[in-house]
């Protein structure tokens, strides 16, 4: 993680104008970045700017004041950024910028990937209700002689990287910086809603997964020595734990939603321990599973946890079954090391 990722839970105020300000301090401290950028715009938008001076907050005749603004060798505004993630458009956006535009300018939105799709609606129907005439050509909106265009934060950061030498470190390190806080804000923002998320099927599909771990710890209790005596079900801001023992191998059988959305692609995860601590059986069955399932999380006394993998498609019992004999394997293993 990035330091500025680090202490994104620090900042306060407004996460697109520490962004954009970023940017702003980034392109006007290498003329290579500042290059990579216009070849980009001017690549998708066949525009043929060349010297371009990017400042920020530069306020308008009605007040309005954009992220970014760049302004060629006549001091003409030929290009406007604006750094988005998931709030909605402005008042001002687009329609203020385009006006504030010269003949032939680009207003660029930089943007989280999946936020492309929903942030061009938007824009498409600010122009029609403004009664707008306008084309859409691949990822180009065309409004007259203007362009708007919408990038990703990745496509961006990653353009502005091309051909920087050795004896520009820093700038290299400051847009990785840059990577890693809109990562970084882009994991922690809320995502908009869609008929889909709101559709009975989420809560049915969240509340099966539940129901697969008591399962799956009931079917155990009675093919093995497996007991949840004094030991909760617990829910937790990521998900659902349940508890139990088998001799003294403790497990820790979760529905975790952070992982599933960081490291793997499965809900189910494991974690375990001996009576709740690191030994040498645990560390060989660790080395031994991890071999075949991989590992993650190593933050808590060496324990990992893991990922437990079910196939598409697969039915109620069938996850059962695969979680069930996944927890028996380790079992296995944990008596051989024993």
């Amino acid at each position: 993680m990035s330091i500025f990722g680090n202490f994104y839970g620090r900042i306060h105020g407004s996460v697109e104008f520490l962004a954009s300000e970023s940017l702003n301090y980034i392109l006007n401290s290498s003329a290579t970045v500042n290059k990579n950028l216009i070849n980009l715009i001017n690549l998708d938008n066949n525009t043929n700017f060349s010297s371009i001076t990017f400042n920020s907050q530069v306020q308008g005749e009605n007040l309005e004041i954009p992220d970014l603004s760049g302004f060629d060798e006549n001091k003409n505004e030929v290009i406007i950024l604006e750094a988005k993630f998931w709030a909605s458009l402005t008042e001002n956006q687009p329609l203020t910028y385009l006006n504030r535009l010269s003949e032939n300018g680009v207003l660029a939105f930089i943007c989280p990937d999946l936020r492309k799709i929903s942030l061009q609606s938007e824009i498409l129907y600010v122009l029609k209700e403004s009664n707008i005439e306008y084309t859409v050509d691949n990822k180009i909106i065309k409004i007259g002689t203007k362009n708007i265009i919408i990038y990703s934060w990745d496509s961006v950061l990653n353009a502005l990287k091309n051909d920087i030498g050795n004896s520009e470190f820093d700038v290299l390190s400051d847009i990785n910086q840059l990577k890693g806080l809109c990562e970084k804000i882009d994991a922690n923002s809320f995502l908009p809603l869609t008929e889909e998320d709101l559709s009975p099927a989420v809560p049915r599909k969240i509340l099966s997964y539940y129901r697969i771990v008591d399962k799956v710890i009931d079917k155990l209790a009675k093919e093995i020595s497996l007991s949840t005596k004094g030991l909760k079900t617990t829910g937790q801001q990521w998900g659902y734990t349940r508890y139990a023992k088998i001799d003294d191998l403790t497990i820790e059988l979760d529905i975790n939603f952070e992982y599933w959305a960081k490291y793997a692609d499965t809900p189910i995860w494991l974690q375990i321990s001996e009576n709740w601590n690191t030994s040498p059986a645990i560390i060989k069955v660790n080395s031994e599973i991890e071999k075949q399932y991989g590992k993650i999380d190593f933050s808590d006394n060496s324990k990992p946890y893991y990922p437990i993998r079910i196939n598409t498609g697969a039915i109620e019992e069938s996850v059962i079954n695969a979680v069930s004999e996944f927890i028996k394997v380790v079992y296995k293993k944990y008596t051989e090391y024993k």
